[in-house]
C-alpha cells in the first residue's frame, strides 16, 4: 500500500489562526515536526510489535512515522498556519515522487514537440501521436495529485513570507523531500513566484482586494483574482515559466521570470513593470 497526498479539500481551515506570524514559531514548529519523524521512525524500529493494525498495512517505518507525526501535528493541531506548515512537510515525500513521475511526462513531451516540428505540417506519426495523447491524459491525473499539495505549500509561503528567508523555506522543503533539492527549490519557486506577484497587488490594490486562487480555480488557470474599483473580479494566470502544451485560457496573463524576483517579494527595480502587466491584465 502506498502512500498518497492528502486529498483535495482536507486542511486546517476550521483552526483559528496565529495572532502573530514570526519566524522563531515556525522554525521551533519545523525542528519538533523532524524530530519526531527521526522517533517515531527509531520507535517503529526497535519495537515492530507495537504497530497498530492500520500501520501494519503501512510499506515502511517511514511511512508510519509519517502518520504518526501527522496525527500530533496535523490532525491535533492547534492552529491553521501550523497544521498546514506541518502538512506540507509530511506530504512532501510523495509530492516529489509524484513531480518526479512529472518531470519525466514534460520532458517526453518536449521531445515530442520537437519531433513534430521537423514532420511535414507538424504532424506526428500515428505511432507517436497516440503517446503524446496518452501522455497527455495521465499528465492531467499527476498534476491533480500534486495540486492540493502545492496549494499548502503556496500558502504556507504567503504566511511566511517577509518573515523567514526562501532559502530556510527551501531547505525545509529539501530535508522533508529527503533531499530532492532540485525538486524543492522548484516547487518553491513556483510557488514563491505567485506569492510574489500577489504581494505586489495587495500594495497596489489593497490586502482586500487581491487573493489567490483556490484548488478548483487553478484547475482552470485561475492563480490569483483581483477585485477592481467598479467591483468586478478578474481571474490572472500568472506564468512563471515555460507549460507544456499551454492550450490557452480565458484568464488575463502576467508573465514573471525568477530574475525578477528576491526573496518572496518583486524586485524594487521590477515593480513598475510588474504593476504595469497586471493594470494591463484587468483591464
Amino acid at each position: 500500500m502506498e502512500a498518497k497526498l492528502p486529498p483535495s479539500g482536507t486542511g486546517p481551515e476550521a483552526l483559528p489562526h496565529l495572532d502573530v506570524i514570526d519566524k522563531d514559531t515556525f522554525t521551533w514548529e519545523v525542528n519538533d515536526i523532524f524530530q519526531s519523524i527521526k522517533n517515531e521512525q527509531k520507535d517503529v524500529i526497535d519495537n515492530p510489535g507495537n504497530k497498530t493494525p492500520t500501520e501494519m498495512r503501512l510499506p515502511s517505518a517511514l511511512a508510519i512515522a509519517l502518520a504518526r507525526t501527522r496525527e500530533k501535528y496535523v490532525i491535533n493541531a492547534e492552529y491553521a498556519e501550523l497544521a498546514n506548515l506541518a502538512d506540507v512537510i509530511l506530504s512532501a515525500p510523495e509530492a516529489a515522487r509524484v513531480q518526479e513521475g512529472l518531470n519525466k511526462i514534460n520532458d517526453r513531451l518536449s521531445q515530442l514537440k520537437k519531433i513534430a516540428k521537423d514532420q511535414p505540417n507538424h504532424q506526428l506519426p500515428p505511432e507517436l501521436a497516440a503517446e503524446r495523447s496518452s501522455l497527455r491524459s495521465q499528465r492531467k491525473l499527476e498534476v491533480a495529485k500534486i495540486l492540493p499539495w502545492n496549494h499548502k505549500l503556496r500558502d504556507l509561503i504567503d504566511t511566511v513570507a517577509g518573515v523567514v528567508p526562501r532559502e530556510e523555506v527551501e531547505n525545509w522543503i529539501e530535508k522533508a523531500m529527503q533531499g530532492a533539492g532540485g525538486t524543492a527549490r522548484k516547487a518553491v519557486a513556483g510557488m514563491g513566484s505567485e506569492v510574489a506577484v500577489a504581494r505586489l497587488a495587495r500594495q497596489v490594490y489593497g490586502s482586500d482586494k487581491v487573493r489567490l486562487g483556490t484548488q478548483a480555480e487553478d484547475a482552470k488557470g485561475t492563480d490569483m483574482v483581483i477585485t477592481t474599483h467598479d467591483g468586478r473580479e478578474v481571474a490572472i494566470d500568472i506564468k512563471t515559466g515555460g507549460n507544456i502544451d499551454d492550450l490557452g485560457s480565458r484568464q488575463k496573463e502576467v508573465a514573471i521570470s525568477q530574475n525578477q524576483i528576491e526573496g518572496f517579494d518583486v524586485r524594487e527595480d521590477q515593480k513598475r513593470e510588474l504593476e504595469q502587466r497586471i493594470r494591463t491584465a484587468i483591464e
